[in-house]
């Protein structure tokens, strides 16, 4: 579970949200040069503080492992991978290729 875990853990920190905040700034330069406002996406904050927790639980479980640890480990991740479906859910969606 620990490999698991630390994988979630550095595909998140790694690639998944440097990627969401150069998108974001991609969005937020766009939106000045047009002079429209963006409304602020809260994903990318929720996905962060859940990323972070994570990686507290991660540390957590690296020292002693129990039953509620690996639960709330699970429904952090869960948490994550709804709101990860959403955020690829609408990018396929205004995917015009789809």
């Amino acid at each position: 579970m620990r490999s698991r875990v630390d994988r979630a853990y550095d595909f998140l920190t790694r690639r998944f949200l440097p990627n969401m905040r150069d998108e974001q700034g991609m969005l937020h330069r766009l939106a000045d040069r047009d002079h429209r406002h963006v409304i602020s996406d809260r994903e990318l904050e929720e996905i962060e503080a859940l990323t972070h927790r994570l990686g507290t639980l991660k540390a957590k479980i690296a020292r002693r492992s129990s039953g509620a640890m690996v639960r709330e480990i699970r429904r952090v991740l869960y948490e994550i991978v709804a709101l990860l479906q959403l955020h690829y859910g609408r990018a396929i969606a205004a995917d015009p290729r789809s």
